[in-house]
C-alpha cells in the first residue's frame, strides 16, 4: 500500500523538479499558475507512484521533463492535437506488397528480449515530430 505523502512533500518535489527542468510560470497571475500546474504534478506523481509500487509490471513509470501537463495539453502540444495526420499501411495493391506466409514463419519464440539483440535504444526526445504516441505524459523507464 502507498504511504500517502503530504502536499509539502510534493511542494518540495514539485519545486525540485522545476529547477532541473528549467520550468517557471511568468505570467500575470503566476501563483495560480504554480497552483495549477503544481496540482498537475502531483496527479501526474501520484500516478507514477501507484504504476510502480502497484502491480508488477515489465516496466518503470518516473517523471519526465512533461510532468506539469495533462494528457490534454500534451497531446495538443506534441502529437499535433486531435488532426494527428493518420498514418496507413501499404495497400495490397502496392507493387511492395508482399504477403505474410505463415507456414515460411513458423518458429515464433514464447519471449524475445530486444534489448539483448541491440534493437532498443534508451528513451529519446521525440519533439513534436507526432510520430511517437505515448498515452501519458510520463516515459517509461
Amino acid at each position: 500500500m502507498l504511504k500517502t505523502q503530504s502536499d509539502d512533500e510534493i511542494w518540495a518535489l514539485f519545486k525540485d523538479w522545476k529547477g532541473r527542468n528549467h520550468r517557471s510560470y511568468d505570467d500575470n497571475n503566476s501563483l495560480d499558475e504554480d497552483l495549477k500546474r503544481f496540482s498537475i504534478f502531483r496527479n501526474n506523481y501520484n500516478y507514477v507512484r501507484a504504476h510502480n509500487e502497484g502491480k508488477r509490471s515489465s516496466y518503470r513509470l518516473g517523471l519526465n521533463k512533461f510532468a506539469d501537463l495533462t494528457n490534454e495539453e500534451y497531446n495538443a502540444m506534441y502529437l499535433m492535437g486531435p488532426k494527428r495526420k493518420e498514418f496507413t499501411s501499404l495497400s495490397s495493391s502496392s507493387k511492395y506488397h508482399i504477403p505474410f506466409n505463415f507456414e515460411r514463419n513458423s518458429f515464433t519464440p514464447s519471449s524475445v528480449d530486444w534489448r539483448q539483440n541491440g534493437s532498443v535504444t534508451p528513451p529519446k526526445d521525440q519533439g513534436s515530430c507526432g510520430e511517437f504516441h505515448p498515452s501519458r505524459v510520463l516515459i517509461s523507464l
